[in-house]
């Protein structure tokens, strides 16, 4: 495999940049993504324990 550098400090900074903004937009989606599924999760454990309540209400 043949490597060239960047041609300038400019480009490898901006190459830099760019690979750190990728990074964050990745953590900021899983991080987005992992907030959905534990809102899901206590909605879905809040109306199990209306059910519940209301049964128990019931009995």
């Amino acid at each position: 495999m043949i490597t060239t550098p960047l041609a300038s400090p400019n480009l490898q900074l901006a190459a830099r940049q760019r690979a750190m903004q990728l990074r964050d937009e990745s953590f900021d989606s899983l991080f987005t993504s992992a907030a959905a599924t534990l809102r899901r999760s206590a909605q879905r454990l809040a109306a199990s324990l209306r059910r519940h309540e209301r049964l128990r209400s019931i009995g």
